[in-house]
């Protein structure tokens, strides 16, 4: 279940806050509006994003040292509060048919991430996503990245 909303949060505090107070009064409603809108959204939604049943997070992160580090913490966090994790996808990687001297260097650089990732994450599922040539921009290039994730053997 996904709750979604569309448009700017700010029109939601002037529908709210028009209900005859002063103006101060309502200035000072309208600015924490969005905040305890959130509050209430949160109040809503937590259980759902709790509950193993119903949702579950994917994380997403490119095989460098900042990506790494940040979903190491990410991770720690969502399962500290026992958010469920149910994989990773590790994005960006060079393929190996990539030729070049650059591109040699950038896979030997990005190795000894990819198995950090592999030790660190090794009871999640992981795919990995090629670097593609172009930019995702249309439906064919999509529906190839959606082929390359669910026909992935990385374990």
């Amino acid at each position: 279940m996904l709750f979604v909303w569309y448009g700017p949060i700010s029109r939601v505090p002037e529908v709210w806050s028009t209900r005859g107070t002063s103006p101060t009064r309502s200035l000072r409603w309208r600015s924490r509006t969005p905040l305890l809108l959130l509050l209430l959204l949160l109040g809503v939604l937590l259980p759902l994003l709790l509950d193993a049943d119903v949702s579950a997070f994917l994380l997403v992160l490119n095989p460098d040292r900042l990506a790494v580090l940040e979903t190491i913490k990410a991770h720690d966090l969502l399962t500290r509060f026992k958010v469920p994790v149910t994989g990773l996808v590790v994005n960006r990687v060079l393929p190996t048919d990539a030729d070049g001297a650059f591109l040699n260097a950038r896979r030997r650089q990005e190795a000894p991430y990819l198995e950090q990732i592999d030790q660190i994450f090794g009871r999640l599922p992981r795919v990995r996503v090629p670097l593609l040539a172009d930019e995702v921009r249309d439906m064919e290039t999509l529906l190839q990245l959606g082929r390359s994730i669910v026909s992935a053997d990385d374990p």
